[in-house]
């Protein structure tokens, strides 16, 4: 390339314009191509041809220049004093951090560890000053590559921080509308830190994090109190502070009008506003990669050592934040190594800068380093989930890699990260503009190579690309623990506005605001698109407003509000949720298991209030049957769809449901019509003659009694004359036990049994009690088990073995009123296996499909024969009436389920509980 008769080299600036201009409106066509897929192979092509222009037109032009103090470094003897107290404070700071090393892993309070730790951070810094002094002023320094400030330079800068907050805060309240899993549970842990002053961790196991950035949020929740809005906050200062370090390195390493270029940039860059917005601890890692790589370049500048101390502390107290700032101590290495082989005099006039370098990110990292010391696996934990190479062998392993190093180096311009937590799922991480200019600079910066700028900025992305390649590859690409090259894209960026505005000034009668208002256009073009994509599109997106445990926040909020009075029920999916602990902490509920169905026990003196995903149809629709009086709230998504309902039963409704009938017949006629009915709480009477007839009459007691657990029930009745009790239309033996007292034992299911109970009314008392499994009482059965219509006792009698192959005897048995989970927890430790028995009525004859949907094997049976398994579909004619239905089902593996459907002729839906019955 160097031997290219370029356009350049002839100092042709018109047809370097024309170059430009080319170049600019190809690569804009070609990143516009990129997103239709027909159009992908013409859009590379183009954007190649506009990579290819600027290369002709400035790749024989020097880029920008990293300027170094090279010279020799001298003492002044009358700064002796200095050097006495810089020796003995650097010394004494070494040795608090040396303690705080050893008390960390030790059985001391962690007050004192954290003291010392702080304390030899201060002398750290005291030392650099005072050695400082010693310098000539020979050593003081190059200047900086602008004059003094313009007051429109800073009114500029304050334009761009404003644009930054707005960006960060606007809708702060609904976008995004939930609190996610891992905010969540960062803002529990910045409680616990509060509750618990004397715990003071280093790392949290939950996250396997560091816990310097829950520091920060317990800091804000004493300042602003505790709320979502106050674990963002973080993440909004994080965000700020970034643009702030964005415009101080732009300056270093370009120049101030390239500084607000590039604060701007990130100012408006939607990959660093969705992480500004979210309380995560990846805001953080541009913030120190931008501030450290200032402090580096600021202080081989200046060869000033307070600067390098800074740069060493930026660098370790990054890595006690967030994973991926591992790798840029990497990327400041491999700088540093690079410009020894061009400066070889640069460890002779820089050694003592980065000694201090060294220890100030040796020290401040004392916490996390001693932790990953002592507590590897601990440490390590996090980085083996999430490796690419977790259970994969070599070979599928770099497989992968080579897959996830594609989709990364594409995720800039063409396909991005597909979590919508992180991005609209798939929209490249840069807008249209930044893309284009993006690739320009890499490709100028790889032309340039052999200059430090170019090989830095090269470097910095490649590198920090290297957390997201070689995580779990089916998240590629993944924006997130990639977020370390963010800095990088966007000084690449600038790369080709610099050189363009360099080669305007160097024009004759070209005057500045001539190339300045296209470029405010550009800026601004970019910046309405990022506006544009985040707020107009990527916060409407179903796939992305729902994965931010959005159903659970709602659950939160709404279990706050609550009468602490009331029984809450959630949904296992939705159990043990941070964020539902963090909105609602004073409220207690009980889980909701996916085989779990109504009714529920309930004194009736308490509301009760369910809430349940979408996938549930059935417990809904039981709901909604059972109590048509509840209240029964939807929650929908941006596209209209439910996925959450709450439902809210009062007490009257509870109250409602429960009692048994009590039918009375005058002489035991049970073929007339009773002459009273009425609904009774209890089996549970003094009859005296004339109450509430005269004698002789019949009772008949008739409804659902309800058995809350599987097991050997002893049954006592209380009954002064001969009795006939019914469970599940199976008369039970009742054995006199003493004159007026009969008992039974009887096996129930979990579940609804249809009992009835017919006595003749006689003087004396009449008591139905029961003693369940494991109680050691005899008690009357209360209220709250006993039901009425509409609740029945319909559905299939599960037996649940708990072994592989169906053999008896069953662990339990279940009545189950429809056969359709997703189990989050198992009935049963795997592998287990399942028959459910039970009978199908067919209202009317014809032909009838059956479906099965299970991991693992199961089979359908009806009338003795198979219809159909979890391969295939099946088809049977049906008469009409009662047919027996049998399914058997193994649970062996993971992410298990068993969905069983019918298609009744109007297509394939889940089977009705009505429909089934017990054997």
């Amino acid at each position: 390339m160097d031997r290219l008769p370029t356009l350049a080299a002839q100092g042709n600036r018109k047809s370097r314009f024309l170059l430009i201009s080319g170049a600019l409106i190809l690569g804009l066509a070609g990143q516009s191509m990129l997103r239709n897929k027909d159009w992908v192979v013409p859009g590379a092509i183009f954007i190649g041809l506009a990579a290819l222009f600027f290369v002709v037109a400035f790749g024989a032009r020097p880029g920008v220049e990293i300027r170094l103090n090279t010279a020799l470094w001298e003492g002044r003897s009358l700064h002796r004093k200095s050097f006495f107290w810089g020796v003995l404070t650097l010394g004494t700071a070494i040795l608090f951090s040396a303690l705080a090393f050893w008390l960390f892993g030790e059985d001391f309070p962690p007050y004192y560890p954290w003291l010392l730790h702080r304390w030899s951070i201060g002398l750290f810094l005291l030392s650099a000053f005072l050695f400082n002094r010693l310098k000539t002023p020979a050593g003081n320094g190059t200047e900086s590559k602008d004059e003094g400030w313009r007051w429109l330079e800073v009114i500029i800068l304050l334009v761009i921080l404003v644009i930054a907050a707005f960006m960060r805060l606007y809708r702060s309240n609904e976008i995004p509308f939930g609190l996610w899993f891992d905010e969540a549970d960062n803002g529990l842990s910045a409680l616990d830190i509060l509750a618990s002053p004397e715990s003071l961790p280093v790392f949290v196991k939950s996250t396997n994090l560091p816990a310097h950035f829950l520091y920060l949020i317990s800091f804000s929740f004493q300042i602003l109190g505790v709320s979502v809005f106050t674990i963002r906050i973080v993440g909004v200062v994080f965000g700020l502070a970034t643009v702030v370090a964005s415009f101080f390195l732009g300056s270093e390493l370009f120049n101030r009008r390239l500084g607000l270029v590039f604060a701007f940039l990130i100012a408006v860059s939607r990959w660093d506003v969705n992480w500004s917005r979210i309380g995560m601890h990846g805001i953080s890692v541009p913030f120190f990669e931008i501030l450290s790589c200032l402090l580096v370049l600021r202080s081989m500048r200046t060869q000033n050592l307070v600067y390098y101390a800074l740069a060493g502390l930026s660098l370790g107290l990054g890595l006690c934040f967030y994973t991926p700032l591992y790798f840029f101590p990497i990327v400041i290495a491999v700088f540093l190594l690079f410009l020894w082989t061009r400066r070889h005099n640069l460890v002779a006039s820089s050694w003592r800068g980065f000694l201090f370098l060294a220890l100030g990110f040796f020290m401040v990292s004392v916490p996390i380093s001693q932790f990953a010391i002592r507590q590897s696996n601990s440490f390590d934990d996090r980085l083996r989930v999430t490796s690419i190479f977790t259970g994969k062998s070599p070979q599928e392993a770099w497989k992968a890699v080579a897959r996830t190093t594609r989709d990364h180096l594409l995720m800039f311009n063409y396909h991005g990260d597909n979590n919508g937590r992180h991005n609209l799922p798939g929209e490249p991480m840069l807008d249209t503009i930044s893309g284009v200019l993006m690739v320009l600079g890499l490709v100028l910066s790889l032309r340039r190579i052999r200059q430090p700028s170019s090989f830095l900025l090269v470097a910095w992305l490649l590198i920090m690309l290297m957390p997201g390649i070689f995580s779990l590859d089916f998240e590629s690409p993944q924006s997130l623990r990639a977020i370390g090259s963010l800095p990088s894209a966007y000084l690449l960026a600038l790369v080709p506005i610099h050189a363009s505005w360099q080669e305007w000034e160097e024009s004759p009668a070209k005057p500045a605001i001539g190339f300045i208002v296209p470029l405010v256009f550009i800026l601004g073009a970019a910046g309405y698109t990022n506006y544009h994509i985040y707020f107009d599109l990527q916060s409407k997106r179903s796939d992305v407003w729902a994965v931010f445990s959005t159903p659970q926040t709602i659950i939160g909020k709404a279990m706050a509000g609550l009468d602490p009075q009331t029984d809450v029920y959630v949904s296992i999916i939705y159990n043990a949720s941070p964020t539902i602990e963090f909105l609602s902490p004073n409220v207690t509920y009980d889980q909701l298991e996916v085989f779990d169905a109504l009714p529920i026990p309930s004194d009736g003196g308490k509301t009760m209030v369910f809430f349940i995903e979408a996938a549930r149809e059935q417990f809904l629709l039981q709901a909604r049957r059972y109590y048509p009086n509840a209240d029964f709230k939807e929650y929908k998504d941006p596209n209209g769809n439910a996925f959450l309902y709450q439902i809210t039963l009062a007490p009257s409704d509870i109250e409602a449901s429960q009692g048994i009938t009590a039918s009375y017949y005058r002489n035991a006629n049970w073929r007339e019509q009773p002459f009273l009915v009425k609904k009774e709480a209890t089996i549970n009477a003094d009859w005296k003659d004339g109450v509430p007839a005269q004698f002789p009459f019949g009772v008949k007691w008739q409804g659902v009694l309800y058995a809350d657990r599987y097991g050997l029930y002893r049954l006592t009745l209380h009954s002064p004359s001969p009795s006939e009790l019914y469970l599940d239309n199976i008369r039970v033996h009742l054995e006199i036990e003493e004159e007026g007292t009969q008992t039974a034992k009887v096996e129930l299911a979990k579940g609804c049994h249809d009992l009835v109970l017919t006595t003749l009314g006689k003087e004396g008392h009449f008591e139905l009690d029961w003693m369940p499994p494991g109680e050691k009482k005899q008690t009357l059965i209360p209220s709250s088990n006993f039901f009425q219509p509409p609740i029945s006792n319909n559905g299939l009698l599960g037996y649940y073995f708990a072994n592989g192959d169906w053999q008896s005897p069953a662990a339990f048995l279940q009545v189950d009123p429809w056969i359709n989970f997703n189990y989050q927890t198992q009935p049963l430790a795997r592998p287990y296996t399942v028959e459910w028995v039970g009978r199908i009525n067919i209202r009317k004859e014809g032909q009838y499909g059956f479906k099965l949907e299970s991991i693992d094997e199961s089979t359908l049976f009806i009338d003795d024969k198979p219809v159909t398994n979890a391969h295939k579909e099946g088809v049977i004619y049906l008469s009409q009436g009662f047919h027996p239905l049998r399914i058997r089902y193994a649970d062996r593996s993971k992410h298990t389920y068993i969905h069983l459907y019918w298609n009744p002729g109007s297509g394939f839906e889940s089977i009705p509980q009505e429909m089934l019955f017990l054997p």
